[in-house]
C-alpha cells in the first residue's frame, strides 16, 4: 500500500512541477502585456491565477499522500508489533479485557457487511472532516434515533454535548478499512500467515473478561463473545451490558449514562481481583 501511495504521490508531484513551470511562463507573458492594454492584461493575469490555484490543489493532494503514507506505516508497524508480541513465545499479558470487540466475526450486521463487502473499494475511499460532520449531525439523530441505533442510543447519551462526543471521532484510515473488510469477509484475522483465532486459543492462558453490549450492532453478541468461545484459559468471565428496557449499543459502553455503573466499575473490580496475590 505504501509503495502504491508513493508511486501516486510521485506522479502527482511530476504533474505539479510541469504545471509550475507552465504557470511561470504564462505569468511572465501576462506581465509583459503593455499597461495601456488593461483589459487584455487583466484577463491574462486572472487566467494564470486560476491555473496557479489548481496547481496549489495538486500540492495539497501531495501533502495528503505524505500524511497517508506516514499514518499507514506507523499504524501498520504498531499493529504488527502488538500482534507479534501476542503471538510470541511468552506473551506478557497479565489479564485481558475484550470490550465489545471481535476475535472472529461469527456474526456481522447486514449494514456493516454491505459497507465492507469489497475490500478494494473501501480501500480506495478517502475520508475527511468526519469529526466536524459528527458534531453537526449528532443533535439531529435525537429526532431519528433509529438511524443511529446500531452504534449509539440517543436516549441515554447527552447529545447536547455533541462537540465533546465528536472529539472521540477520527477520520477512518482507508488502508485499515481495507484490512478490516478482509477480516470481516474472512471471519478470522491472518497475521504473518498465522490465524489469530487459532493462535489465541493455543497460546493465551491469562484471565479473560468479555464485555458484551446486548444492543450492539457494530459488533453483535456472537462476535463479541468469540474470544470467550474460542479461548482456553482457566478464568473466563462475561459482563453483559444492557436490559430489555435499556438498549445499550456499541458506543454506549463508553459514553452513555450507564457506562460507569454497568461497565467501568465492575470491570475495575474484576481487574483488581486478578491482581490479588
Amino acid at each position: 500500500i505504501a509503495a502504491a501511495l508513493a508511486k501516486k504521490r510521485n506522479e502527482t508531484d511530476e504533474r505539479r512541477e510541469a504545471q509550475l513551470a507552465a504557470n511561470l511562463e504564462e505569468r511572465n507573458v501576462a506581465m509583459a502585456i503593455p499597461l495601456d492594454d488593461r483589459d487584455a492584461r487583466r484577463k491574462a493575469i486572472l487566467e494564470v491565477t486560476a491555473k496557479e490555484q489548481e496547481t496549489q490543489k495538486l500540492a495539497d493532494e501531495i501533502a495528503k499522500y505524505y500524511v497517508d503514507i506516514e499514518r499507514n506505516e506507523a499504524t501498520s508497524a504498531a499493529a504488527r508489533k502488538a500482534a507479534a508480541a501476542a503471538l510470541g513465545d511468552s506473551p506478557r499479558i497479565g489479564a485481558l479485557v475484550s470490550m465489545g470487540e471481535a476475535l472472529r466475526w461469527d456474526d456481522v450486521h447486514p449494514l456493516i457487511r454491505a459497507a465492507f463487502k469489497s475490500p478494494t473499494l473501501v480501500g480506495l475511499i478517502p475520508f475527511a472532516g468526519t469529526r466536524k460532520l459528527a458534531a453537526a449531525a449528532l443533535p439531529f439523530f435525537k429526532h431519528v434515533p433509529w438511524l443511529l441505533s446500531i452504534y449509539l442510543n440517543p436516549k441515554i447519551v447527552d447529545l447536547s454535548k455533541s462537540r465533546d462526543l465528536a472529539k472521540t471521532v477520527e477520520d477512518p484510515n482507508r488502508h485499515l478499512n481495507r484490512d478490516l473488510a478482509i477480516w470481516l469477509n474472512r471471519g478470522d484475522a491472518i497475521i504473518d500467515g498465522k490465524n489469530l483465532t487459532e493462535e489465541f486459543a493455543r497460546r493465551v492462558r491469562c484471565p479473560l473478561l468479555s464485555v458484551v453490549a446486548l444492543g450492539d450492532g457494530i459488533v453483535p453478541q456472537r462476535s463479541a463473545m468469540s474470544a470467550h468461545i474460542h479461548g482456553r484459559m482457566g478464568t473466563k468471565d462475561v459482563i453483559e451490558v444492557g436490559t430489555d428496557d435499556v438498549h445499550i449499543a456499541h458506543a454506549d459502553l463508553f459514553v452513555s449514562d450507564y457506562a460507569e455503573g454497568w461497565l467501568f466499575r465492575p470491570m475495575g473490580e474484576w481487574l483488581a481481583k486478578q491482581n490479588v496475590g
